[in-house]
């Protein structure tokens, strides 16, 4: 059968009529099943989401309590913009008493692990072996065992680990747009930076530079400087190697408060890849129970800085589709349509040499 917009939209009546209090008639989810497959930041936001509107939640991942330990990016610097913060305090208001009001990530990370376990039903610690989709329901083989469920949320990230189950039920190869592999990111740990008695976060770059820098202070002069490097070159070993860097850029201040640093350990890097998007706007015959979010919708360069502020926008079309009671196939409408206008965006900064 043929689900299009035109079809579900007769199911989803509280998006088109003016003056609606969509909080009064939001129809309950309560005997509704929903599994997540993945447990960074995007399943356990889109769990914490889930549950408030009344569904039952199931998580799979085969190290659901050990992601904020091993993701290489959760060892670098992140600036959090204002929409996002307000986003995840909203949806977490004791956040910050975890996390404090400057988090590195993987803090941010670890909170969210531990804030949003609390809304899973039940937790499988494993990686699932098979899934099959029906035109409103999707069959998930965890350890041996089928289960079918009302809702799938694929947030495994670039693994897109249900994209070729959901291809099958399609009937075509899901469309990939595909970017430039773009530059890495090289955190190095720091001891000795000048005028950081205080937490806090500074960005520079150049329009004649190479390169970015993001250096986050955390107090007593300790911190974290992380490097955007073009691909093609070796990451910084040396602190003079890394204050040659921070001359190109337009931060004196920042070279300043680095000269006498000195290194306290070993770099991370996160690898140059190429941004990527599933181009789902143009697949007619998609699986209505399944939603993809995240990484496993977008990729986009890590050194454009973009890929937590695009999930929390995901994420706040879902809560809207959910307070409003729309149908899955139009809340997955609206999350494509704002990764296309995302990718836009992106590719844009590609082309421009970056934001």
């Amino acid at each position: 059968m043929r689900y299009g917009r035109a079809v579900w939209r007769s199911e989803c009546p509280l998006s088109v009529i003016p003056g609606m209090n969509l909080y009064s008639i939001r129809p309950s989810r309560s005997r509704q099943r929903a599994i997540i497959i993945g447990a960074g930041p995007a399943g356990l936001l889109a769990a914490i989401l889930l549950k408030r509107n009344d569904l039952q939640v199931d998580l799979v991942d085969p190290t659901p309590d050990n992601g904020w330990k091993t993701r290489p990016q959760c060892r670098h610097v992140h600036v959090w913009s204002r929409s996002t913060w307000e986003r995840l305090t909203r949806w977490l208001p004791e956040l910050e008493k975890h996390t404090g009001t400057l988090p590195d990530r993987a803090s941010l990370d670890r909170a969210l692990w531990l804030l949003g376990a609390r809304h899973i039903d039940h937790l499988h610690a494993t990686r699932i072996k098979a899934s099959n989709f029906t035109a409103k329901t999707a069959a998930v083989n965890i350890s041996g065992r089928w289960v079918d469920y009302d809702l799938l949320i694929d947030a495994s990230g670039a693994a897109r680990a249900t994209a070729a189950g959901i291809a099958r039920a399609a009937g075509a190869a899901l469309p990939l747009d595909q970017g430039t592999a773009g530059g890495n990111c090289v955190t190095l740990p720091l001891a000795g930076i000048t005028q950081s008695n205080e937490p806090g976060s500074f960005a520079s770059s150049s329009r004649h530079s190479r390169y970015g820098a993001i250096l986050h202070t955390a107090g007593r002069g300790s911190g974290s400087l992380t490097l955007q490097t073009p691909g093609d070159s070796p990451p910084p070993e040396t602190i003079g190697a890394v204050l040659q860097i921070l001359r190109t850029l337009d931060s004196p201040e920042m070279w300043t408060m680095c000269c006498h640093a000195r290194l306290r350990g070993r770099a991370t890097t996160f690898p140059a890849r190429p941004s990527s998007r599933l181009a789902l706007e143009s697949v007619a015959n998609l699986p209505a129970c399944w939603i993809p979010l995240g990484d496993c919708l977008l990729i986009t360069r890590p050194d454009l800085g973009q890929g937590f502020a695009q999930l929390t926008e995901h994420l706040d079309v879902l809560e809207q589709g959910l307070i409003g009671g729309l149908c899955w196939p139009e809340i997955r409408n609206r999350v494509v349509a704002s990764a296309q206008t995302q990718w836009w965006r992106a590719t844009w900064a590609e082309a421009l040499g970056g934001l």
